[in-house]
């Protein structure tokens, strides 16, 4: 139906944005770690942090990108502020792209929904 259809395109769009912030937050931690003295993952986290710990900071980090950026984790040397400058551009056009998509789905389903409606409306 065309219902699915449309909840499978935002399914995509949702996969889209997490695959994105994923990519990021990698490209963010590895510029991160690098052997410097000072850097966000030696400034906010602990040596004994696990993976998933980094991981997770990583991912909040690079989702805030798709709005405005974040204050709690920031760069600490000119590559983390490159990386964040680039990351926020990409990621600004990006969110423009993707809410642009999923406004023009949610709109698709409404008008279908009041077909539906008017169908029924007749029928009665």
């Amino acid at each position: 139906s065309d219902r699915l259809m449309i909840f499978a395109d935002i399914v995509k769009i949702v996969m889209v944005i997490v695959g994105c912030a994923h990519f990021a937050a990698c490209a963010w931690y590895g510029v991160g770690s690098r052997d410097a003295p000072f850097t966000w993952v030696k400034t906010y986290l602990q040596r004994s942090d696990g993976v998933m710990d980094r991981y997770w900071l990583s991912m909040h980090w690079s989702l805030s990108q798709f709005t405005g950026g974040m204050d709690e984790v920031t760069p600490q040397n000119l590559w983390e502020r490159i990386c964040a400058v680039s990351l926020w551009i990409i990621g600004f056009m990006l969110a423009a792209v993707l809410v642009s998509s999923l406004t023009s789905e949610i709109t698709r389903l409404q008008i279908i929904s009041n077909q539906h409606s008017q169908q029924l409306s007749i029928l009665r």
